[in-house]
């Protein structure tokens, strides 16, 4: 996952802003492909091919994510995390995205160096700490959430407990699913997840995407999916997907979160 496959020792573009560094490098195969790389700290946010021609098409981690909406197809997404933009392409007729970014620097060096937000269209844009741009929008009901804001070195905590998890129900249309984006290098966010959702009584379903090919913007992911009791899973069951294990960790609120424990360390 991390952005030792490309080649960062000569970017395109470094910025730095209070959320940390941000990198544009871009590296061709031997194929003549081109690929753009958009590098938060030391994590790959999102990748695009330029040449020998562009497209919109790389699914880099969100492979998975693409899978259920075919399922699913949602109409109204809500988005906390932009990256390079990449989930505004998985567009559809009457689908809409609201994106929730907390870094203005990452929006504007999406728009700058990737065609994503320029050929799939604008969202509706909330910029500012995701949950509590969310609170604010009261009568926002999404068809599907998706939360992508834990793939870097440290993670946003605040979003990853009872609180919040019960805000991103709030805000789900009747049948809405809750997708979670969990590749990190350094925690198992799976664990803390199964005990919030044992809590909460939701459902929880996991996969793990295991194949990593830069030369067709593929990247492993792992992913999990919540939605509320009574919900139809089976149609995202028969693609794969696997009810997510109880790992016994400690229930993180917002008051109490044991991040260390969920350090791959242990």
């Amino acid at each position: 996952m991390g952005a030792s496959s490309f080649n960062i020792h000569k970017p395109l573009d470094v910025q730095r802003d209070f959320f940390g560094v941000i990198k544009i490098a871009q590296t061709k195969f031997e194929d003549g492909q081109v690929w753009r790389q958009f590098i938060h700290g030391s994590t790959v946010h999102g990748m695009q091919k330029i040449a020998p021609e562009r497209d919109t098409k790389a699914v880099s981690y969100y492979a998975p994510l693409r899978d259920v909406m075919g399922v699913v197809q949602p109409k109204q997404v809500g988005i906390i995390g932009l990256g390079a933009g990449i989930m505004l392409c998985m567009t559809a007729p009457d689908r809409h995205f609201t994106v929730y970014e907390i870094a203005p620097l990452v929006q504007r060096m999406a728009e700058k160096w990737f065609t994503y937000i320029e050929e799939c269209g604008q969202p509706t844009w909330r910029i500012g700490d995701g949950r509590i741009e969310l609170q604010q929008d009261k009568d926002k009901r999404y068809d599907m959430f998706i939360i992508d804001a834990f793939s870097s070195d440290s993670i946003p905590a605040h979003l990853l407990t009872k609180e919040a998890l019960q805000l991103y129900l709030d805000r789900l249309a009747d049948g809405g699913l809750i997708m979670m984006h969990v590749t990190n290098r350094y925690y198992n966010l799976r664990g803390p997840l199964a005990t919030l959702t044992r809590d909460l009584n939701v459902q929880a379903l996991t996969y793990v995407d295991l194949v990593t090919d830069l030369s067709v913007g593929h990247i492993a992911s792992k992913w999990v999916l919540l939605a509320r009791p009574g919900v139809d899973v089976s149609g995202v069951v028969a693609k794969g997907w696997k009810p997510l294990e109880d790992e016994g960790f400690a229930l993180w609120t917002d008051d109490f979160a044991n991040v260390m424990a969920a350090l791959k360390l242990w």
